[in-house]
C-alpha cells in the first residue's frame, strides 16, 4: 500500500555549509570595497553567522544565520526586518536554496527600499521592507501581549535605504 520512502525521515541537509557557500559567492560577486563580511567566530561549528557590512552608511546590514539541522536560514537587513530562505526537498534544491539566498541579497544590495517600522514604546508592533520584484513586501510582526498599549501614542519611523553601489 505505501512504500517505505513515504515513511522514511528526511535528512536535514547540512545549511549552514551551503548558506556559507552562498553568502561566500554573493561577497565575491560585489564590486571590491564596497563591502566587508564577517564571518562570526565564537558560535558553535553547526551554526554559520556572518555580516556583509557595506562601506556606505546609508546602504543597509545583511546578516545571515543558519543551524545545521535547520530548513531556513535567517537573512535579516536594515533596522529591523528579516526574510527567511527555505530549502525544499527536490530535484537541485541546493541550487534552489542559494538561489533563494542570493536573490535577497541582491535586491537588499543593489536597489533603492525603504522600511517602515512602527512602535508602541520601545517596542515594535510592525516592520515592513519594501524591495524590489521579485521579493516584494517584507512584513514582521511583532509580539502584542494584552495590554492598554493601544492608548499610548504610536511612531513611526521610515528609513530609506540606498544600494552598496
Amino acid at each position: 500500500m505505501f512504500s517505505m520512502s513515504f515513511f522514511e525521515k528526511k535528512i536535514p541537509p547540512p545549511l549552514h555549509r551551503l548558506l556559507h557557500k552562498a553568502i561566500l559567492e554573493f561577497h565575491h560577486q560585489l564590486p571590491q570595497g564596497v563591502a566587508d563580511l564577517q564571518i562570526n567566530p565564537n558560535v558553535p561549528p553547526s551554526v554559520f553567522k556572518a555580516d556583509i557590512i557595506p562601506r556606505s552608511a546609508k546602504a543597509a546590514r545583511i546578516t545571515v544565520r543558519a543551524e545545521d539541522g535547520d530548513l531556513e536560514a535567517m537573512v535579516a537587513f536594515g533596522k529591523e526586518c528579516q526574510a527567511d530562505a527555505r530549502y525544499y526537498y527536490g530535484p537541485n534544491a541546493e541550487q534552489a536554496f542559494k538561489a533563494e539566498v542570493m536573490t535577497l541579497c541582491w535586491a537588499i544590495s543593489k536597489s533603492h527600499w525603504q522600511e517602515k517600522i512602527v512602535r508602541c514604546g520601545n517596542r515594535i508592533l510592525r516592520s515592513i521592507a519594501i524591495l524590489p520584484p521579485p521579493i516584494g513586501k517584507v512584513q514582521i510582526v511583532g509580539w502584542r501581549p494584552f495590554s492598554f498599549a493601544f492608548l499610548r501614542k504610536k511612531t513611526e519611523e521610515v528609513i530609506n535605504w540606498e544600494p552598496y553601489v
